[in-house]
């Protein structure tokens, strides 16, 4: 799982933004999950606003971990529900407010603070 630039994947950023300013939310991060990537990593991690760099790398260690050790052994929506279930367990252990998106061809996990 790489840190990649936002730009491969527009349409769910624009849409995680668009929600984000909807909810008030200055500061979040976003895990992407793009089934059909034509080049990089299925998960991307990406940030906004003011990010605590050990909340990041705490996020990026744990997915790096579930998504290595999953990816081979479970089928894709398997391994979709596990990384929901993870995403929605960092948010409560940091007190972030968790929410998906789908925007018909990725699927964003957005953890952020109000």
């Amino acid at each position: 799982m790489d840190a990649q630039n936002s730009t491969q994947t527009p349409e769910i950023y624009e849409l995680v933004r668009k929600v984000m300013e909807c909810y008030g939310a200055n500061s979040y991060r976003i895990i992407i999950y793009n089934p059909n990537p034509c080049c990089g990593e299925k998960l991307t991690l990406v940030s906004s606003g003011d990010v605590d760099k050990d909340t990041e790398e705490y996020i990026g260690k744990m997915l790096n971990e579930v998504w290595n050790t999953y990816s081979k052994a479970l089928p894709e929506p398997q391994l979709i529900d596990m990384v929901d279930i993870l995403v929605n367990t960092i948010a409560t252990k940091f007190s972030f407010h968790f929410l998906t998106l789908y925007d018909g061809h990725h699927v964003a996990w957005v953890i952020y603070k109000k």
